[in-house]
């Protein structure tokens, strides 16, 4: 079967990085639809990728140019015309959040009320949850989070066993408390998930990029779509006129991932400039210089003037910093001890 679902202003600006300000960019995001298709992979032809799973959910590409006529022609043949290429594909594993201080909730219900003192990131969102599933109004729910030992973004969103603990305080008359086991830290309350990371670079006999195409996948839940938008930095790091970048999950039987440290950009600039350092050795080229050549002046995901951007500083005190100019660009050519470096 096939079906359709609009994606949200809201959900677009999370999982894409766009202000919710900027309004026009959110609508021109909001109004792409994810396509299903159950039984049967992604079309290679369509997103080069090829992804375990019985069901994938698709957002339409980020494109530039953005007139998808000229898709084929101008990054495609961007790419084959290119004096210099690297296709390549990367993978990362779950990872969990695991804060020393597990999930907790303690909640009762009081003359109708109920107050809740919850391991939460997000008492707003919690108290809101709250009330739309026992069906209160916002105000008669109280949530506490007064201090939590750490939460890696796994404690922003209300997982399965803050509602039970409502509910059983509810069936009870009184207060209840539950500890989330660590073994259900693990299954339970949210993950990163894996991801398989196509990237191909083309670049011309100077080291300046042709073409960057960054497809993913990502494994989500039966029960709840979760983009991991690893290509939400690659639009506008680095000064390309062609670019595809795509999104798509593949559902597993597990749960459902959620937000963790930096999502999207933590495991999606590991593949884009493990590719950059990949293009940077067959040209022959110092990794760095290599930045420095492909350094974007503007925002190239908006074609905006930075308010700020300090990226070739960092570069330079950096190098400075280890001794960057000393080192011998030979793999496996530096040491200290047992240990290779560089």
């Amino acid at each position: 079967t096939t079906g359709e679902t609009v994606v949200s202003p809201q959900v677009i600006s999370a999982l894409l990085g766009i202000p919710e300000g900027d309004q026009e960019m959110i609508r021109d995001h909001a109004n792409a639809q994810m396509r299903t298709e159950a039984g049967k992979p992604m079309s290679a032809a369509q997103d080069g990728l090829v992804c375990g799973g019985s069901m994938y959910f698709y957002i339409e590409p980020i494109l530039k140019p953005a007139d998808a006529a000229l898709l084929a022609s101008d990054i495609a043949g961007a790419y084959d015309g290119a004096a210099y290429r690297v296709d390549a594909v990367y993978t990362t594993p779950v990872e969990t959040h695991n804060p020393m201080e597990t999930h907790a909730t303690v909640a009762e219900w009081v003359d109708g009320r109920l107050r809740v003192f919850d391991s939460t990131q997000g008492v707003i969102f919690t108290r809101n949850t709250l009330s739309r599933v026992f069906d209160l109004d916002p105000s008669q729910v109280e949530v506490h989070a007064d201090f939590i030992g750490s939460g890696f973004g796994g404690k922003l969103w209300v997982w399965p066993h803050c509602v039970a603990t409502c509910a059983a305080a509810r069936e009870v008359g009184r207060p209840v408390q539950f500890v989330l086991p660590r073994q259900q830290m693990f299954t339970t309350v949210g993950h990163r998930p894996e991801t398989r990371q196509h990237v191909r670079l083309g670049a011309d006999d100077d080291g300046r990029l042709l073409s960057i195409r960054h497809e993913t996948v990502n494994s989500s839940s039966p029960v709840g779509t979760v983009v991991e938008a690893c290509g939400g930095s690659t639009q506008g790091l680095y000064a390309c006129d062609n670019l595809r970048i795509s999104h798509a999950t593949a559902v597993t039987n597990r749960g459902t991932p959620t937000a963790m440290r930096a999502p999207g950009a933590g495991v999606g600039l590991f593949a884009l400039e493990s590719a950059m350092d990949e293009m940077a050795h067959q040209l022959g080229m110092d990794p760095l210089e290599f930045r420095r050549r492909n350094y974007a002046d503007t925002d190239e995901s908006k074609g905006l003037p930075w308010s700020s951007n300090h990226i070739r500083d960092a570069y330079d005190q950096a190098a400075d910093r280890f001794g960057w100019d000393q080192r011998n660009p030979k793999i496996g050519s530096m040491r200290d001890g047992n240990e290779i470096i560089g």
